[in-house]
């Protein structure tokens, strides 16, 4: 009887084993985001920060960026002794950053065309004073750029003088048109409709691969963290989880902004352009509303209660 009840009790347990191992930490993101969701699950079922770097490292390059801590009785957990003891940045991290308009930053992925060097390999770069949780976060950016690149998605200095440019001659020619009450001539009017479909197409990977990204990310992360500590493992860094929320927060005002903004101009096109040459961008046009109108379904899902959207974002993320 007690052999028996020992059979039925180990192949239960054998069976909880094997649903607990099935039960992927990849979750759905919604945004039809492509991710390479294999090796996001060698990452994530790793509780370990040397295995952890070492699988970023078959991946990436991985540099340290120099930080002075001022807490000098600050514990050093064993993930910053280990980013300690990696090489530091070949590239000028304060030009590159100047570069992308932010600084101080803790992570930063950069895939090899913006490094400005031989080297044909993405890298990732972090701070001394990270944790895993930087350190996911930013190969996650990697496994999600594995994508951009086979989609030629621009990079962000370049997305960002694109819209830069888009958003002037927009500004200017609707400005004309809102004073005569009509375009001057067929060429500011084809001006305007060059720079309201530049608009559409480079916000769409703005708002995809800059603001929504980091949401994405950073719920994934927080579904690992919960799910760890369900499972009594405390790996991830709670401060980071604690800060998670605010900074989801403040990407989704970025993408609200930015997705709510191209809705506004396109209902504008909508209205101020003749007919007939609305009628020739119709269904361009109507196919990009309906991507940002997907979007902001899923934004509101997730809407904080203080967010009112009123212009598009201009800081780009990482």
């Amino acid at each position: 009887m007690k052999k028996h009840l020992f059979s039925v009790l180990f192949i239960c347990s054998l069976i909880t084993s094997f649903a607990d191992a099935s039960s992927s930490l990849v979750i759905s993101n919604n945004f039809k985001k492509q991710i390479n969701a294999t090796k996001l699950e060698k990452i994530l079922i790793l509780n370990d920060s040397k295995a952890i770097i070492r699988v970023i490292q078959n991946d990436v390059d991985l540099y340290k960026i120099d930080y002075k801590n001022e807490n000098q009785s600050a514990q050093v957990s064993q993930i910053q002794k280990l980013i300690h003891e990696l090489p530091k940045s070949p590239v000028n991290m304060k030009s590159i950053l100047s570069g992308l308009e932010i600084e101080n930053v803790i992570g930063l992925f950069l895939p090899f065309e913006q490094l400005q060097n031989t080297n044909s390999r993405d890298a990732l770069f972090i701070r001394e004073d990270a944790g895993v949780w930087t350190l996911i976060h930013e190969y996650m950016h990697f496994l999600f750029n594995e994508f951009h690149r086979k989609n030629n998605a621009l990079d962000a200095p370049k997305l960002q003088n694109i819209i830069k440019d888009s958003t002037e001659t927009y500004n200017e020619e609707f400005s004309k048109h809102t004073i005569n009450n009509k375009f001057e001539d067929e060429t500011r009017q084809n001006s305007y409709v060059d720079a309201l479909i530049s608009l559409c197409k480079h916000n769409l990977q703005f708002v995809l691969n800059f603001s929504i990204e980091e949401i994405v990310i950073e719920e994934q992360l927080q579904y690992k963290f919960q799910t760890d500590l369900k499972n009594n493992i405390g790996f991830l860094e709670a401060d980071e989880h604690s800060s998670s929320k605010n900074y989801i927060s403040k990407n989704l005002r970025s993408a609200l902004n930015t997705t709510e903004y191209i809705l506004r101009l396109i209902e504008e096109g909508r209205k101020i352009l003749p007919s007939d040459s609305y009628g020739k961008i119709k269904t361009e046009i109507e196919s990009y509303e309906l991507k940002y109108k997907d979007i902001l379904f899923e934004l509101k899902k997730r809407k904080p209660a203080e967010t009112k959207p009123a212009k598009p974002a201009e800081v780009f993320t990482t």
